[in-house]
Order: structure tokens, then sequence, then C-alpha cells
């Protein structure tokens, strides 16, 4: 395209021509006065020919010119240079042209159509592909209209025998449906006269049931006041002995008792330790002479214990003595069900920690247990719980904060709901105090902390300088074997 504008006529032409006939016009005149007439007047001549010559190529050259802009279709009297954006000339309107084309369009308005052609070319061939699936979609759409029919048909074949089964069933006869309607009212009345025994049964027994259950609830009342009068008058013991003391060491302030590694006895294990003339352990703490804690297992039924305490000072503990703890029993895991709060510090704090500690120490488990935000775990009460132990528990008219007197209130909800599964499943339910003195645990002297292994220093103890014995050995202790 750059070469076509070159070769056009246009002013500069003009122009260059007309400044060669006036060249040639001056030279022939200079030539004139200097060569003489007739040889400026033939030179002038040919040179006039010349001119005439140029401005006739000129005319052709804008002829062709003119003819191009008609063949393109623009035909703007300036045709423009390369690189034009002015729409109103030759080359402006074709670069215009050209990026009508968008991602077709080519550095030259021949390379752009030839382009156009190419695509136009894969269109095609893409419409005859699309024509051939049009064609294929055709014969299955023709297809699934004659399934379509068939089941149309088979529709309506359907619904013409369904019509006709149903106006033979509309054209009973007058006596049939009356005799039906008679069926169905005699039916209604008998159900009518089953629903008004019905009421007058259910009636009948819900007077019945709240009787039965105000009865009931009179003779548990009676039964647990029965039991807690029992409880009172004999405080009698239920458990028994789990081994003897053996051997006694005052100097050392230790014993030695018939269990051991047979019996799957650990280190760290309390007691309580019993008068001979009980009444049976696991009552109140008036037989309980003192409390040991086991420190070496020295075979298959014997271990070394040091004494924690003693708290009879007439009958100090001695050989044949018995012990007892309700969270130890030889061979297996004892289970436990706790509610209320458990303060061994003082602090008027539930001592969670300790308690676990303290349970897991001695061999037992926890089974179901309340927090002390009123929240219980997903454990029953069942026949594997050997006691239900019941710590503090405060009267909440006397709590202030609301979220604590919710709390507390909710803990006395489950308190009342544990206990009425412990009695429906025979399970003991004791208090903590007590819990705590049959397995030999002072909190009141801190005979006991989780995790100190410091010698026993507490008053009363044999060790020290208030000793309820001699300290000596007497020569009469005995041995005995747990046979």
């Amino acid at each position: 395209m750059a070469a076509a504008a070159s070769s056009k006529p246009g002013m500069v032409h003009y122009f260059c021509a007309f400044f060669a006939v006036c060249s040639l016009i001056l030279g022939v005149a200079l030539y004139l006065s200097n060569s003489g007439y007739n040889e400026r007047e033939a030179a002038w001549q040919a040179e006039t020919k010349k001119a005439n010559d140029a401005t006739s190529a000129a005319a052709r050259g804008l002829d062709q010119v003119t003819a191009l802009k008609k063949k393109i279709g623009h035909e703007f009297e300036n045709v423009g240079t390369d690189g034009e954006q002015n729409a109103n000339t030759v080359l402006g309107a074709m670069n215009a042209n050209i990026a009508l084309a968008g991602d077709l369009a080519q550095p030259t308005f021949a390379a752009t159509l030839l382009k156009l052609v190419e695509e136009n070319s894969a269109l095609k061939n893409r419409v005859a592909a699309a024509d051939v699936d049009v064609a294929a979609l055709n014969v299955r759409i023709a297809a699934l209209e004659g399934q379509y029919q068939q089941k149309v048909t088979a529709e309506a074949d359907a619904k013409t025998k369904v019509e006709t089964s149903l106006a033979s069933l509309t054209n009973e006869s007058a006596e049939a449906r009356a005799q039906k309607d008679k069926e169905i009212q005699e039916q209604r009345d008998a159900l009518k006269q089953s629903q008004d025994d019905y009421a007058k049964l259910e009636d009948e027994f819900k007077k019945h049931t709240e009787l039965s259950d105000k009865r009931i609830k009179n003779l548990t009342i009676s039964i647990n006041i029965l039991k807690d009068e029992i409880r009172h008058l004999r405080n009698y013991g239920f458990e028994h002995p789990l081994g003897l003391i053996r051997e006694v060491n005052t100097d050392a302030n230790s014993v030695t008792i018939n269990l051991g590694s047979a019996d799957r006895l650990s280190k760290r294990q309390t007691f309580s330790v019993y008068t001979k003339a009980n009444s049976g352990v696991a009552r109140g703490a008036e037989d309980i002479k003192g409390s040991i804690e086991v420190t070496n297992i020295l075979g298959p039924h014997l271990a070394s214990a040091i004494i924690t305490s003693e708290t009879i000072p007439s009958d100090p503990i001695s050989p044949a003595d018995p012990i007892y703890t309700p969270t130890w029993s030889p061979g297996r895991f004892e289970k436990f069900a706790f509610v209320g709060k458990f303060d061994f510090d003082g602090d008027g704090k539930h001592d969670e920690a300790t308690l676990r500690e303290l349970i897991q120490t001695n061999g037992a488990m926890i089974g179901a247990e309340v927090d002390q935000k009123g929240v219980r775990n997903n454990r029953k009460i069942d026949h594997e719980t050997k006691f239900l132990v019941v710590g503090e528990i405060p009267d909440p008219t006397e709590i202030v904060e609301p979220e604590e007197r919710r709390a507390v209130e909710e803990v006395k909800k489950h308190h009342e709901k544990m206990k009425q599964e412990a009695d429906e499943q025979g399970i003991t339910v004791v208090r903590k105090n007590d819990f705590l003195s049959w397995m030999g645990y002072r909190p009141q002297f801190k005979l006991f902390k989780v995790g100190d292994p410091r010698p026993n220093n507490l008053p009363g103890s044999r060790t020290n300088g208030n000793s309820f014995s001699s300290g000596k050995k007497t020569g009469t202790e005995k041995k005995y074997d747990n046979k």
C-alpha cells in the first residue's frame, strides 16, 4: 500500500511538473539568448514535448488512482499516508476496515481479506458438522416421539379402562348402596359406643393410677423413714475386713499386713484400722483406731505400711487388728458415684483434681458424677457401683450470686435423682466424711497429701513426743497369715 501511495499524482507531482515546465522555458530563453533563436526554439519544443509527455503520464496515473479508489470503495480526495488513522482518507478508511476484522486483522488489506476467507471456510465446515449433529438429534427426537406416542396410547387405554370400571361402579343399584350405608352407620354406632366405654375405663384407670401413685409415694416415704431409723438405731457395719495387721514396728512407726502382690495391692494404698471388738466395718468412726498407708510390697501376701494416725490412745494399733478401705478389693477395681462438694483444704472450693487423684491412687474409679456447675456425666449408677458418696450441698436460698445458685439447684436435683437410682439398685448412700474415714484419710490433720513423699510427722503418731506407746517393742507381737 505504501508503494501505491508513492506513485500517485498529487500536489507535489503537479508542482514538480510545473517547475519542470518553467525550468524548460527559462532554459530555452537562456539558450536563445546565448545560442541563437533557432537553437533555442528547437530546444524549447523538445522540452515542451517532454513536459506534455510528463503531464500525460501524470494524468494517466491520476486516472489509475481514481479507478483504484472506486475499486476499493473509498473515493476520498486525499490518499493519506501509511498508518493513517483519519477515516476521511483512503488509507485511513482502509485501516478502519482492517480493524473491523478484530482478531483476524492482518498488516495488509489483502492479507486481512485472505484471513477472513479462510475463517469463513472453517465456519462453513463447522456448520456442516453441526448440521450432521442436528440430523442425528432429529433422528433421536423422532425415536423419542415414537416412544412418547406409545406411552400416550397406553395411558389413554388405561384411562378408558378406569373410566369404564368407574362407570360400572357408579351404576350399582340404589339398594346395594343403601345396604352399605346402613352397615357403615352400624359400625359408626359401635365405634362410638367403644369410644365411650374406653373413655370411662381411661377415667377409672387415671383415678386408680393417681391413688396408686399416692400410695407408692407414701410407702416410699415410710420406707425411707424406716431405713433412716434402722441406720441410726443399729449403726451396723455392712462391709467385711480386707486384711489384718501382722506385725507392728513401733521404732519405725510401721506395720506389716497380710496383703501383697498376689492381691494386686499397690503402693500408697490407704486403709483404716479397726478395733478387734468392732461392730462391723464401714460404720461410724468410733471403731476406727487409726490409719495406714502402704509403702512397699514384700511378697504375695505381705506388705509394709506406715502408720499415718492413731485416734484411740488407750488402744494403739496392734497385730490382728482388721483393716479396711472401700476403694480397693483384691483383683478388681471398685467404682463409686459422687455428688456434692469435696473440699479437702478448707478453702471452701470443690477440689476436683484432688478427689480424682485420691480415688485413682487408691485403685478405684469414678462412675456417675456431678460437677459444680450442675452438669452430670453420661454414666449411670448400676449394680457395679459400690457407694454413692454425697459431699456438701449448700442451701440454694442462702446463695446470692444467680449463676452459683442455679448450679447448686441443679446439683440438688441430681442428688435426689441419684439417691433414687441408688435405692433401685440397692446401692448404699454414704457421707463424704464417713467415706474418707473408712479409707484412712484424715483431711483435718492433712494425713494424706497426694504426691507428697515425706514421712509422717503428725501429732498423735508413734514417732513424736506425744506417742501413745512407749516406743519399745513389747515382744508380744504376733504374726498372722491371711489363709
